[in-house]
């Protein structure tokens, strides 16, 4: 399997953006490891080889550590190559997948239900957590601060993860809407890390007051890092959805997709696949079902024009 990547670290930075619907927005990257497939080479145009995008849900090392041995195992029972393609949000990862660019993608549940709906992806498989194949957002502020729940953030320093993230943004705008309020108009200064352990992180070190992320990844978290909970609060959570699942390009042979899809849905019958599993904190992986994404249909419209 070839890794079409490279990572750069660097120190803490704090990067102003500009204006985002009349409101001052920003972008927070604690450490980038930025990873970005290299162009096509012509002499790999005679090679087979199959394209899988990441999203960033968690930073850009992290991901690559906690999938690459799953797709080498995925590359080695469907007999082609597998090339990993990174990209920092998952509006870069959706127009690939548009433009037929990576073959296939593990993204976010609200990129999944935009993909859907504009018609350019199809389904592959769902992972369980925990027993379920749902999750929702968590509110996290720091420990040691007085916040007790979403009304004391009220003109306060909030973290987004990235602009199209169900948990990490748009679970959050439902909130507030039901609240009779806006992002723009509640929050102080709002940001996007664009990733959760780096909201995480954020709040840790009280560049924000506070920050909604992946319930799921940051119970992940708690468990390989119990000493988190002395540092991180959750004073809230948002409506359950579908987990974020797998998906291809609709110009994907479906022979292929079918492959794909059977290959991770058997994972949980062999030892290899369940180490595997057990490594991506997943149960196994199952059909989708879209119905458990019906919930962040139904909030598109907080989005805006950004849609």
């Amino acid at each position: 399997m070839r890794i079409k990547a490279y990572m750069i670290p660097i120190l803490l930075i704090l990067l102003i953006s500009g204006c985002q619907q009349g409101v001052e927005q920003a972008n927070i990257t604690l450490y980038t490891d930025k990873a970005e497939a290299s162009p096509y080479k012509e002499t790999d145009h005679h090679q087979e080889k199959i394209t899988v995008a990441l999203a960033s849900v968690i930073s850009p090392k992290a991901s690559l550590s906690k999938y690459d041995y799953l797709l080498e195992y995925i590359e080695s029972h469907i007999g082609e190559k597998i090339e990993i393609v990174q990209r920092q949000t998952y509006q870069e990862v959706d127009s690939m997948l548009r433009r037929g660019e990576v073959d296939f993608a593990f993204i976010c549940s609200l990129s999944y239900v935009i993909g859907l709906e504009k018609g350019y992806i199809v389904d592959v498989a769902a992972p369980v957590v925990n027993g379920r194949p749902l999750y929702q957002s968590y509110t996290i502020v720091n420990q040691n601060s007085p916040y007790q729940n979403l009304d004391d953030l009220k003109g306060k320093r909030f973290a987004y993860t990235d602009p199209y993230s169900y948990t990490g943004r748009l679970s959050m705008l439902r909130q507030l809407d039901k609240k009779g309020e806006t992002s723009e108009h509640f929050f102080g200064k709002t940001y996007f890390t664009y990733s959760h352990d780096y909201s995480v992180k954020a709040v840790e070190l009280g560049i924000v007051d506070g920050a909604s992320v992946d319930g799921a990844m940051f119970d992940q978290m708690l468990a390989t890092e119990p000493e988190l909970s002395a540092h991180i609060r959750v004073i809230g959570t948002g409506d359950e959805a579908g987990m974020p699942p797998v998906v291809a390009s609709k110009k994907v042979d479906p022979k292929k997709v079918e492959t794909f899809s059977e290959i991770l849905f058997n994972l949980a019958n062999h030892p290899t696949g369940r180490q595997l599993l057990k490594e991506l904190g997943v149960d196994r992986y199952v059909p989708i079902n879209q119905q458990d994404y019906q919930v962040i249909r139904q909030d598109l419209y907080l989005l805006g024009e950004s849609l």
